[in-house]
């Protein structure tokens, strides 16, 4: 028996029954798993992507549940290690590295645990700004934008630059949110996106990535964090919008970078900015993608299908303000176009819609025309909805 259990737990038992199972799904048997053969090779440069952005000299640490903790074994242990056996220390760090995980796995999103010496509240919803980003990055197919497939309609990023922002910028929510929580002032929060934007282009060798995310998704992180203390529960993210509107005058009031694409097609085109969005309390979102990603979800779509149907709704109704940058009244005209006409014919309850997505996207692509105001809005719809489920 010992023989055998150790061949089980050989390399050359686990890669034999990983050839099973990829045979099993391959051929079409498994009720849970879909292969598709042809992105096998993108989704390996976007896991060596993620790899070399969090550990560029790729000394990579072992992953273990224990590192979790961080530094807060040494400041627990005191309590009540001195005098202790060894080996009954070796049980106490092996329960509560077994309790970690059962609450990860069956806690929810509602477990909140704050910590006495520090006063800080740790949960699982903890860079849930973040993992927003993370939700746009990786939906797909989004004609014109970057996936972790193709660069769509940029030749100076892909989706590695996208996530060596995402590594740069990933304090940046909890800052905010934490200022917020301190009765910070604008101009304190203000700062703080500059900061965050100066790493973003930093990290991307200038390339923009995600200033319109640091942006929007910083004020409604940040109101997010303080109606959820004024009120006690978590607010609706109409609530959220609508909070945005008490730094209306502030936002109005700040300096422009008015070298910007965008503010220069604001001024050139006559079009609201996103400080004017924020201003009005983003109606976009609230009138818009919420209800659409909403009713998406409700029908049953699963997550990627629901936010591609959500960003098209988005971009049929968004004065693109990159759309306009890259091409003018005519492109942003066309975009709108071609997004209604889909959500029109049905969306993403269509059973080719992916294959609708890709020809819009080989238009998009021929016109280098790119909604990234839209993917902006669209991390920000996902973000105002998962913290409604922190509830």
């Amino acid at each position: 028996m010992s023989e055998l259990l150790d061949w089980l737990l050989s390399p050359v038992a686990i890669r034999a029954r990983a050839e099973q199972f990829y045979t099993y799904v391959s051929e079409g048997r498994s009720a849970y798993f879909t292969l598709e053969a042809g992105r096998l090779e993108p989704v390996a440069d976007y896991v060596a992507a993620v790899i070399r952005a969090n550990y560029p000299s790729l000394r990579i640490p072992y992953h273990a549940r224990w590192r979790h903790f961080g530094d807060r074994w040494d400041r627990l242990a005191p309590r009540f290690q001195d005098g202790m056996h060894p080996d009954e220390v070796a049980r106490i760090r092996f329960d509560l590295a077994v309790v970690s995980v059962l609450l990860d796995a069956g806690a929810g999103a509602a477990w909140r645990y704050q910590e006495a010496e520090t006063g800080q509240v740790l949960a699982r919803s903890e860079g849930l700004a973040v993992a927003s980003l993370h939700a746009e990055l990786a939906c797909a197919p989004k004609p014109g934008l970057v996936t972790p497939f193709d660069r769509g309609s940029h030749a100076d990023m892909d989706a590695a630059t996208f996530l060596r922002s995402l590594f740069a910028l990933r304090g940046y929510f909890v800052a905010i949110a934490d200022a917020a929580l301190q009765r910070a002032g604008f101009d304190a929060l203000r700062r703080l996106g500059i900061a965050a934007e100066t790493a973003m282009l930093r990290a991307t060798g200038g390339v923009n990535t995600h200033r319109g995310a640091i942006f929007n998704l910083g004020l409604l992180a940040a109101q997010a964090a303080r109606l959820r203390q004024q009120h006690g529960r978590v607010p609706s993210g109409e609530a959220v919008c609508h909070a945005v509107r008490d730094w209306s005058s502030e936002l109005l009031a700040a300096p422009l970078d008015r070298a910007s694409h965008g503010q220069l097609a604001c001024a050139r085109y006559g079009v609201a900015g996103a400080r004017e969005l924020a201003a009005a309390g983003y109606p976009l979102l609230r009138e818009v993608a919420l209800p659409a990603l909403r009713q998406a979800l409700a029908a049953g779509m699963p997550r990627n299908t629901a936010l591609a149907h959500t960003l098209l709704c988005l971009i049929g109704q968004t004065d693109d303000l990159n759309l306009l940058h890259r091409g003018g009244w005519a492109g942003l005209r066309q975009a709108q176009r071609l997004a209604r006409g889909f959500i029109a014919a049905g969306g993403a309850w269509q059973p080719d819609w992916q294959q609708q997505l890709q020809q819009i996207g080989e238009v998009f692509v021929s016109r280098r025309l790119s909604p990234g105001g839209s993917a902006d809005l669209l991390a920000c719809t996902w973000f105002l909805h998962c913290q409604e489920r922190q509830a």
